[in-house]
């Protein structure tokens, strides 16, 4: 387990994983998380309980229901939640986002935490999830290193902090060691 602190010393994000290195619980600013899988989460705060359930096409996240409520998630060429709509098809609220990350423009209320390539935006820290390690989008930088150099003939697999090879148009990083195509 890890724990990670502000400047003042103050707990920000507390993650827990299971044997495989999944995450299957957080507390962040004293909200409770736990995952089951990619497909479900359950987020505690005091005597209020939320249940999100995720849809897949493939490796996609196309929809969430949340306490029952239906959101379609229409992701860009790099897998970043773009759009929001409800059941009907209307327009809750759309991202737009830098190359590296960064939300660039929004409006309406975006109620999914899975956002630049379909990672999870942990707010409360201004950080992107990404199973192996974090990932700041204001910085353009992991905030670890790369535990492994995943091309040792590219030069630029080397800088261990580098996010997609410093490419971000062409590649995404989905696990937090490799770049691939998007």
């Amino acid at each position: 387990m890890t724990y990670s602190y502000d400047g003042d010393g103050r707990d920000l994000c507390t993650p827990e994983r299971s044997e495989r290195g999944r995450l299957v619980k957080s507390v962040v600013n004293g909200i409770v998380t736990y995952y089951v899988g990619a497909h479900y989460e359950k987020t505690v705060q005091g005597s209020q309980q939320n249940e999100r359930k995720y849809y897949f096409a493939g490796a996609n996240r196309i929809a969430m229901r949340e306490n029952g409520t239906l959101t379609w998630l229409i992701s860009d060429q790099l897998g970043s939640t773009s759009v929001t709509a409800n059941a009907s098809g209307n327009l809750l609220s759309s991202l737009r986002y830098t190359a590296f990350g960064e939300v660039r423009a929004a409006s309406g209320t975006t109620s999914t935490d899975y956002r630049y390539t379909g990672q999870r935006n942990e707010a409360e820290i201004g950080l992107y999830y990404y199973v192996a390690r974090f990932y700041d989008p204001y910085l353009n930088h992991w905030t670890q290193p790369d535990t492994i150099v995943p091309d040792p003939y590219n030069p630029l697999a080397y800088d261990r902090y580098s996010y997609s090879s410093n490419n971000p148009i062409n590649y995404a990083d989905p696990s937090g060691h490799c770049a691939i195509s998007a």
